[in-house]
């Protein structure tokens, strides 16, 4: 019984069988008062009124459980576009790549520009080409013939625009260099 009271008790507050206690000895004083006055009073149903009063008390110190706080899932901010997390160089590839629709000639011949610079690059850091003419004198890797033409109509200022499936094909076959 005695570990049933102490189970209630709340923390930082005072246990139920505290209460009950005190509420007891409240009534046995003025029990004894109300016998010294002469009053003969049956004492159950005040012993249950003040059991009933203890424990109303003790729930209003100290409150009912506060609920459980819900689970929430912890917010995820979006991941942004790959696009806008790369660096400044990728990002303007990114827009001329978008840009570079039939009817935009300055975006496609800025793609085509772009395009085949990148390759030079590739051509002479790892294939060791001439700085000057690197689509041309890099032996050891052959270009295929649908890039060599698409990079050589830099030159002529009249870039086609390319669809999806090309472009892909190009940028796999520069990152394969």
């Amino acid at each position: 019984m005695r570990e049933f009271f102490a189970s209630i008790r709340k923390p930082g507050g005072t246990s139920l069988t505290t209460h009950l206690l005190a509420a007891m000895g409240i009534f046995v004083v003025l029990y004894g008062l109300w016998w010294a006055f002469g009053l003969r009073l049956s004492p159950l149903p005040w012993a249950i009124f003040t059991l009933l009063i203890g424990t109303l008390i003790w729930l209003l110190r100290t409150g009912p459980e506060p609920a459980d706080t819900p689970r929430w899932v912890e917010h995820q901010a979006l991941v942004g576009s790959p696009r806008y997390q790369s660096d400044l160089a990728t990002r303007r590839i990114a827009d001329m790549i978008v840009g570079a629709q039939p009817g935009r000639e300055f975006s496609t011949h800025q793609l085509a520009l772009t395009l085949r610079d990148l390759t030079a690059e590739r051509l002479v850091q790892r294939h060791h080409a001439d700085p000057e003419q690197p689509l041309t004198t890099a032996t050891d890797v052959a270009l295929s013939k649908p890039l060599l033409a698409y990079l050589s109509t830099v030159e002529t200022g009249d870039s086609p625009s390319i669809n999806r499936r090309t472009l892909h094909r190009h940028l796999k076959e520069i990152e394969s260099l």
